[in-house]
């Protein structure tokens, strides 16, 4: 595509182009969000504007956020995670002819090796609280013994139904998987039973793990009670 050398291309009209395409190919708008966020972080730390040229993201400009990321208590990780977010755009816009070709990189370091429960924390977690307890203890204890039992993220969790479940034949349907395919999950007799009783306690409408107010629970909510429930039981 042929552009005029003097036309001024913004951060914000390409930005905007691109999430557009984005769209079009069903990404989520949580990871539209991401991106966004992202890119006004780059943009606030290296004292560039939304109005600002596209051409002034430059190879400088993002080593410049880099090492800013790193004077930062950050992991490696989660600065690699922001770089690939930001890169995400920048080969969209290198693609389309917005910037010249550069690559952006990785920052090297030491990994932090992934933190798992012990059998006595495990314990703790799959201890079933008293009958007197909330329904968002009991929930939560049963959304803790699913995960484990099906490694089931938390945006899987807060979409499941009551028609996804069979306990019959032991298995459960993700209709909201990252890729937006389906799965059918096997489920185990302990999961099934757990399920089952929790079926029984509680008058539930549509979505399996709701709110108090029988509405679909947010991610957010489920990890905000997941972290409390921990904290209650030392973990």
């Amino acid at each position: 595509m042929i552009r005029r050398r003097d036309d001024l291309f913004t951060v914000s009209s390409v930005f905007n182009e691109f999430i557009l395409e984005k769209r079009t190919k069903g990404v989520t708008e949580r990871y539209i969000t991401d991106l966004s966020s992202c890119l006004n972080m780059f943009l606030e730390e290296v004292d560039l504007e939304e109005s600002s040229d596209i051409k002034a993201i430059t190879k400088a400009k993002i080593l410049e956020w880099t090492s800013f990321l790193q004077k930062k208590d950050i992991s490696v990780e989660s600065i690699n995670n922001y770089l690939r977010n930001l890169r995400t755009f920048v080969n969209w816009c290198i693609k389309n002819d917005y910037l010249p070709y550069f690559q952006v990189q990785m920052v090297k370091g030491q990994q932090e090796r992934i933190k798992f429960y012990t059998e006595e924390e495990i314990e703790k977690l799959l201890k079933k609280p008293s009958s007197r307890c909330s329904f968002t203890e009991y929930r939560t204890w049963v959304i803790v013994a699913f995960c484990l039992a099906t490694g089931a993220r938390a945006s899987t969790i807060v979409n499941i139904k009551k028609e996804d479940i069979n306990l019959k034949e032991s298995y459960v349907i993700y209709r909201h998987l990252k890729n937006k395919s389906s799965a059918m999950i096997p489920l185990s007799p302990s999961i099934s039973k757990i399920l089952s009783e929790y079926l029984r306690t509680w008058e539930l409408d549509d979505y399996i793990f709701c709110d108090i107010h029988v509405n679909q629970a947010t991610v957010s909510a489920i990890r905000n009670a997941l972290n409390n429930y921990c904290t209650k039981r030392q973990v």
